[in-house]
């Protein structure tokens, strides 16, 4: 019988005890090893039947802690498994044992700890995580050094786990810096997109990834819900969010995020309320807020509560032109490639007459009038070329 379950575990750690006759337990193993490969699986011991630590009673966990430093090898193992199927409940009396002086209790103990902790889909994994790090923190103990360990090999390994199934299930890994610029030396981005198949228990692995500098959430099956996993991603640099059913409650979950040097939101239906949560990223450098509902007065607060960042406000759809500030009437001195002015046919030295029906006077009020517009909104421009009077209809594209 072999305790190991999980293709990462390396090969059983477990060995005996020097409290007894290191031969008579050896070969106490080794008779109980044969015998068990002559069992029939209705011989065996049937592992806890129902829902992890549903139907498990304080006594039956207590026996199984003992029975790790059984002197029967079967027992041990069996003892070994029931405690991992015992789940959460079994957490607490495991963490007691290791810290005896017991190698035999204290090495299957770490074990289970590790197993426990592997799941991240339960609460075993936290309550196991933090009973590991409490050992941990006895220094100079055995128990001590090796509840390190096993912590350090949990992190390699739930990244490992962690960023496969996120793979698997749609997200993409690559190392690109969205929006801001950002050298691309050395950093990983990871993107859920239109791709993405997971649902929202699957976005709780973001807190076992490592060495993620940004992140990309896009899409309308973005919402308020994904966003609270995000401050649990460490060492993020970068965020973006754009197109998404995201508002400003789910803003909020990014309330005391640290060590963020930029965050674009981009076509989001949040306001002036998501300032509040925004002023509190002291020390980020840019913010890129396009397409959303907050209005110039909250860019300002904005910009006033974080000294030294950039903060790049845009309103509306993006129409691809121009004009010089100040001046009358608008005169097109810029058509943006790939633009819906350029694919309209738009041109330089045009001069922008209307805009959906009303008369632009200057290029500030054109764009107070695109700010109106989202992306993908239809409208109708007139303009003047060369003394001739031309109507252009086109679609409004993104910043």
């Amino acid at each position: 019988m072999h305790i190991m379950r999980k293709q990462e575990a390396t090969a059983s750690p477990f060995r005996v005890s020097s409290e007894r006759p290191k031969m008579a337990r050896l070969f106490g193993a080794i008779i109980v090893m044969v015998a068990g490969a002559t069992l029939s699986a209705a011989e065996k011991p049937a592992p806890p039947t129902g829902k992890a630590g549903s139907d498990i009673t304080k006594e039956q966990i207590k026996k199984w802690v003992a029975d790790l430093d059984s002197d029967r090898f079967f027992d041990r193992e069996v003892a070994t498994e029931r405690l991992i199927a015992a789940g959460a409940t079994a957490v607490e009396p495991v963490a007691e044992a290791v810290s005896s002086n017991n190698l035999e209790v204290t090495t299957r103990g770490m074990y289970i700890l590790q197993e426990l902790a592997l799941d991240v889909n339960s609460e075993s994994a936290e309550v196991a995580c933090a009973a590991l790090e409490k050992i941990a923190e006895f220094r100079g103990t055995t128990a001590a050094r090796r509840a390190a360990a096993t912590l350090a090999k949990l992190g390699e390994i739930r990244h490992d786990r962690a960023l496969d199934e996120l793979k698997r299930l749609g997200a993409n890994v690559g190392s690109y810096a969205p929006q801001f610029g950002i050298p691309m030396v050395g950093r990983r981005s990871i993107e859920f997109g239109e791709k993405w198949r997971g649902e929202d228990k699957d976005l709780a692995r973001l807190r076992w990834l490592r060495g993620v500098n940004d992140l990309i959430f896009q899409g309308p099956q973005v919402n308020d819900q994904w966003l609270k996993h995000v401050p649990k991603l460490t060492g993020l640099s970068s965020l973006l969010i754009k197109r998404a059913s995201v508002t400003d409650e789910g803003i909020k979950h990014l309330k005391g995020m640290k060590g963020l040097q930029a965050i674009a939101l981009m076509y989001l239906d949040i306001t002036d309320q998501s300032v509040q949560t925004l002023k509190e990223f002291q020390g980020i450098g840019e913010v890129q807020i396009y397409g959303t509902g907050m209005t110039p007065a909250g860019r300002d607060e904005l910009a006033r509560a974080l000294v030294g960042a950039n903060v790049d406000y845009r309103q509306g759809g993006f129409l691809g032109v121009g004009c010089p500030p100040g001046q009358q009437p608008c005169v097109i001195q810029r058509v943006t490639a790939n633009s819906a002015a350029e694919k309209a046919g738009m041109m330089l030295e045009d001069v922008i007459d209307e805009y959906d029906g009303k008369k632009v006077i200057d290029f500030e009020g054109l764009r107070a009038m695109i700010a109106k517009n989202r992306p993908g909104d239809k409208v109708t421009i007139k303009i003047t070329r060369n003394g001739q009077k031309l109507t252009k209809e086109l679609t409004l594209g993104e910043w």
